[in-house]
């Protein structure tokens, strides 16, 4: 089953942190949420539940996987079990999700793991320290030149004053070669670090659009924040700003 668009949250399983003041958990966060996922746990049993007409995850160490989120399942023997699923309904140490095909016929087998599903972006570009990093989505067909790049060093000034809390420097760039070699089309700044808020923050989105919305400052509002390809009824329009 195809799920288009997802929704992410720092209650989730094994969400990344915002953390309080370290450099580098902004690029974090965005590569777990749009590359590689997150929250990889091992299945303690997986069987088809007749009475919700859903499979069933059992986890004998409990979970934090959230209903209506979009898990992925891997190692699991029949094969139908596996891929990308909405999470239909959650206990304490359950996850029930629908199956395309209905009841595979069999409980699973094999070493079988869920996370929580990546947006499937593409990171093309990473410093050593992962603390840059440039993102795309991965159908340029669709999206063009543009990528998101993230700067989340602790550069001079990296300290906002005006609204305490820690700032990464954000760029949507194009014709990129490498890491520090690109056109740049604009910058902003983004949210950080959790540094005086309440460490929250929640991001949907698609294979061409994110808004993010950590929160910030001791009041933990939430601003949203945008990078991405919208279709516009405007011409002459190309860019949706970060």
């Amino acid at each position: 089953m195809a799920f288009p668009v997802k929704w992410f949250a720092s209650q989730m399983q094994g969400a990344p942190s915002l953390g309080d003041t370290t450099a580098g958990a902004l690029t974090a966060l965005l590569k777990a949420v749009l590359v590689t996922g997150f929250g990889t746990l091992t299945l303690t049993s997986l069987v088809w539940d007749a009475a919700e007409g859903a499979a069933k995850a059992t986890f004998s160490g409990g979970h934090a996987y959230l209903q209506d989120s979009v898990i992925e399942v891997s190692g699991a023997s029949p094969a139908a079990y596996n891929g990308e699923h909405r999470a239909k309904k959650v206990s304490s140490t359950e996850v029930w999700f629908e199956l395309d095909g209905g009841n595979p016929g069999s409980a699973a087998s094999g070493t079988m793991s869920m996370k929580v599903a990546p947006l499937g972006w593409t990171l093309t570009h990473e410093s050593g320290d992962g603390m840059v990093a440039i993102y795309r989505p991965t159908n340029v067909s669709e999206s063009g030149n543009v990528s998101l790049r993230i700067d989340n060093t602790a550069y001079s000034g990296w300290v906002g004053t005006t609204y305490l809390g820690y700032l990464a420097k954000v760029a949507m760039v194009e014709d990129v070669v490498d890491i520090n070699t690109f056109t740049l089309i604009y910058e902003h700044r983004w949210p950080c670090t959790g540094r005086y808020s309440d460490k929250k923050w929640d991001l949907v989105g698609d294979s061409q659009l994110v808004y993010f919305l950590p929160a910030y400052a001791s009041h933990s509002y939430q601003p949203l924040l945008m990078f991405g390809y919208i279709k516009s009824v405007r011409p002459g329009d190309r860019f949706t700003q970060p």
